[in-house]
């Protein structure tokens, strides 16, 4: 923990040889060893170098020099210089005990938060049973949680539920739009993964393709009911559970239509785009109760949803899948899309403590696509 600094809250009041009164400021000691400091309150005098350090202590001091209110200092100076370092050893051992100890445990902690590690935590994953949603199921529990997988298409569901270890995941069909399904799906999830609901994953989506003119009132309700409504009514089920555990990680599955528009997408660029302000208002209201939320806006990814929306352009185009993906993704740096599998890593930094310290955020896995001028690259 380089640079680091602990703080010890007390004031001592009694001192060596009849020296009375409070210590006048915070002090110092280095911890060579460790590169570290720990800044000690009430303590005698600042410590320019201290030769080693343990929990049990301070073991030896080379030099030091006075910390003492003014009226004081004549008396200290005037102590021999082995009762001035045993008068600073019996003040700060028991403190600086305490301080190494809590050094290790920060340490500890901090190593644990840098391992995705989910043993014993429960996942709820919507639109789990095909592509994106099934991908992150799979990183999720290859990692030790525990996962419930939902979506319209009960078969999907126990096809994929049956690729994974047994017990690890439990399938249930439901509409994240239907308030009565949003709700038994988390009372399910909750029995499931003993009465806590760690992680959720708002992956769900639908699109029908048309321009504002073209696409029917009904259609867009339905996208809007899916993409946005769905997402919002499962954070307001499970966020309560959330905060009464005083942990939670949300990551929302938002797309690089959110951020960017593609023809013949009004309902699906709309509901992508705001999901993005929807997530880091949940964010800034439930960031105080251990909350974090995060959305992730992939690129163009390998899935039936993306393949099956554009495979009547491809027929008409007179080009296989392959092909019209590869027209499709000409101008994006990596020169391709990509597999559901790429979103994995990211979903499982983000439901981990590895990511503890981040709320709010907004990442685009695109291939690098949304950095690319189409004007320029028409012409290149």
């Amino acid at each position: 923990m380089p640079g680091s600094h602990l703080r010890v809250r007390r004031q001592f009041r009694q001192c060596h040889e009849g020296i009375t009164g409070p210590i006048c400021k915070p002090e110092r000691i280095r911890l060579p060893s460790q590169n570290d400091e720990i800044e000690i309150r009430g303590y005698i005098m600042t410590v320019d170098v201290v030769t080693s350090i343990t929990p049990r202590g301070v073991t030896k001091l080379e030099t030091f020099r006075q910390g003492l209110a003014p009226e004081h200092l004549d008396a200290f100076q005037s102590m021999p210089i082995s009762a001035q370092s045993q008068f600073f050893q019996r003040r700060t051992s028991a403190a600086v005990r305490v301080e190494a100890e809590e050094i290790d445990q920060r340490q500890a902690n901090h190593k644990e938060k840098t391992d995705m590690e989910l043993e014993g935590q429960t996942a709820l994953i919507t639109g789990g049973g095909t592509g994106i949603g099934a991908a992150i199921a799979h990183g999720l529990v290859a990692k030790g949680a525990q996962v419930c997988i939902t979506g319209r298409r009960s078969q999907k569901l126990e096809e994929q539920a049956a690729g994974f270890p047994l017990g690890s995941v439990m399938a249930l069909a439901g509409d994240v739009s239907d308030e009565e399904d949003v709700r038994r799906i988390v009372a399910a999830t909750l029995e499931f993964g003993g009465n806590h609901i760690d992680i959720l994953v708002n992956n769900a989506a639908y699109d029908v393709r048309g321009s504002i003119t073209d696409l029917d009132v009904s259609d867009w309700r339905r996208i809007l009911e899916v993409n946005l409504t769905g997402p919002f009514l499962l954070m307001k089920e499970t966020l309560p559970y959330m905060v009464k555990n005083g942990k939670g990680s949300i990551i929302n599955v938002s797309s690089i239509g959110g951020i960017r528009c593609m023809p013949g997408c009004p309902g699906y660029a709309a509901t992508k785009a705001g999901l993005i302000p929807l997530t880091q208002q949940a964010a800034l209201e439930y960031g105080p109760f251990g909350v974090r939320c995060n959305v992730i806006c992939p690129g163009a990814t390998r899935t039936e949803m993306l393949e099956g929306g554009i495979s009547t352009k491809a027929r008409g185009m007179g080009m296989d899948m392959d092909g019209l993906m590869a027209r499709f993704c000409s101008h994006v740096p990596l020169r391709r899309a990509s597999q559901p599998s790429e979103m994995v890593g990211i979903c499982t930094f983000l439901a981990s403590d590895a990511s503890s310290f981040m709320t709010g955020a907004v990442l685009v896995i695109d291939g690098g696509a949304n950095v690319v001028d189409v004007s320029g690259a028409s012409i290149c």
